[in-house]
């Protein structure tokens, strides 16, 4: 139950954002990166929630952590990217802690494997997780990064191409136009 709930929230929240986007509203540059904070902080909020749902350490969830840390490193500049990992490393370990002591109750997502009773597989599990979205940060934000260089690179060679076409028609315009008063002559 609580699982649907939490998705249709979060669907809703997420066709809010799309209609607030879609609407041409002239959002300023700041308050459409502030629009993409709170979206991207309510989406990770909603998703470690559906990560206890689903069995926190066993959940198979975890990993849709992984698609937001990719869409900062692509939708924000610099180290967006970076601080998002360490926000969903904070929401995963705060839940396993959490849930680990007396203030949250353990909900099994597979009723007969019980992986959050070993402390080792739990240790081992939130290990993985942590790796795995620092490198994933690392590896979204360095190829987004050698993108913008690239794209800014070709930006300014095409600009610089498009002032030698430039230079070259109007070089041929004006030696066409010297040209015929010559043959003129001659042909006369």
């Amino acid at each position: 139950f609580w699982m649907g709930v939490a998705g249709c929230v979060l669907v809703l929240l997420n066709l809010v954002y799309l209609a607030i986007a879609s609407a041409k509203l002239p959002l300023g540059m700041s308050k459409l990166v502030t629009l993409l904070n709170v979206q991207m902080v309510m989406d990770l909020l909603l998703l470690t929630l559906l990560v206890y749902i689903t069995g926190s350490e066993e959940s198979p969830l975890t990993f849709f952590y992984v698609f937001h840390i990719i869409l900062a490193s692509i939708i924000f500049p610099g180290g967006f990217s970076y601080l998002y990992s360490l926000l969903v490393i904070a929401l995963y370990s705060g839940l396993l802690l959490l849930e680990h002591s007396v203030y949250l109750d353990h909900i099994c997502f597979f009723r007969d494997i019980h992986l959050s009773e070993d402390i080792r597989i739990v240790i081992g599990i939130w290990f993985v997780f942590v790796i795995t979205m620092i490198a994933s940060a690392y590896l979204a934000q360095n190829v987004t990064e050698r993108h913008r260089r690239v794209r800014a690179k070709l930006e300014i060679a095409n600009l610089k191409l498009k002032e030698v076409n430039e230079t070259k028609t109007t070089f041929f315009r004006y030696a066409s136009h010297e040209m015929k008063a010559p043959i003129a002559t001659i042909q006369s």
